[in-house]
């Protein structure tokens, strides 16, 4: 399963160039916003709006990244296996 770090270090890969500031500027969201999900201890996930973001900047399937913020919020063991089939379906 991908997690919510590897999503933005791929943007950061993706963008080489762009600091913190300006990746929190790209999705819309405050810079902590972007330390928060680079912090390996941090389980958060991001909003679908942020999600569709990143799947745009980096012009993926969207439900790729989709199934990572809902993957990060679910609960249960069957949801987490349910969204993590649903994203081996891409990778």
């Amino acid at each position: 399963m991908i997690t919510t770090r590897e999503w933005i270090q791929r943007l950061q890969a993706a963008y080489p160039h762009a600091s913190q500031v300006e990746l929190a500027e790209m999705l819309g969201v405050a810079k902590s916003s972007v330390s928060h999900w680079l912090d390996p201890e941090s389980y958060n996930g991001f909003s679908e709006e942020v999600a569709m973001k990143i799947a745009d900047l980096l012009q993926v399937d969207p439900i790729s990244v989709l199934t990572t913020s809902l993957f990060t919020r679910a609960k249960s063991p069957k949801l987490k296996d349910f969204y993590e089939a649903m994203q081996n379906q891409f990778f």
